[in-house]
């Protein structure tokens, strides 16, 4: 629904891949009007939780530490 970066941390973001490389990433969205946050949030949630598993799936597993797009934190 807006513009957005979908961001890589850690060993991925160096090209340091080992045999058990975990997911560190995050979403940044523009900003938008405070009537439309809730939906523009959930949207990159679902989102986030979305690709998210599909990198679990692929062999990213999940980080230990909850830098992932599908936290809140990391999906601003």
């Amino acid at each position: 629904p807006v513009k957005f970066a979908f961001l890589v941390f850690g060993s991925v973001a160096r090209k340091e891949q080992t045999i058990k490389t975990d997911q560190d990433n995050a979403i940044v969205y523009e900003d938008v009007p405070h009537e439309d946050a809730h939906r523009v949030q959930s949207y990159f949630m679902a989102f986030g939780e979305k690709v998210c598993g599909w990198l679990d799936a692929a062999g990213y597993y999940f980080c230990d530490g909850d830098v992932m797009a599908k936290n809140a934190k990391w999906c601003q």
